[in-house]
């Protein structure tokens, strides 16, 4: 269980790395707390890796896994921004975001993508 959790927290530190060195190599002036990326990275996807190979070996049917859809998984993306901006939330959300800067918090939003 251990060895799989760590295979899976090793692509999630590939999969969270990649993008941050392709904005490297396109012209995202490197700065010091990127060096916490990958540690974030393995960490959070160890955590992710345990918890769902813990939720298969307790599973006893496929329909069971709708409970963890929806007591877990939903309300992780309600509370990420996914469909509900940070800005439109309290201010205690959406303060430390910066509006401005394409690779802060607002990600989509503040790039300029938004249609007409």
């Amino acid at each position: 269980m251990i060895a799989e959790g760590l295979w899976i927290s090793s692509r999630s530190e590939v999969y969270g790395c990649t993008p941050m060195l392709v904005a490297i190599a396109v012209g995202l002036d490197p700065a010091v707390g990127m060096l916490l990326v990958p540690l974030v990275g393995v960490v959070t996807g160890f955590g992710f890796a345990c918890f769902g190979i813990t939720v298969a070996a307790v599973v006893s049917t496929i329909e069971n896994f709708n409970y963890i859809v929806s007591a877990v998984l939903t309300p992780l993306f309600l509370v990420a921004g996914t469909f509900f901006p940070i800005e439109g939330g309290p201010t205690r959300c959406g303060s430390s975001c910066s509006r401005s800067s394409p690779w802060g918090c607002g990600g989509w939003r503040s790039t300029g993508c938004r249609r007409a």
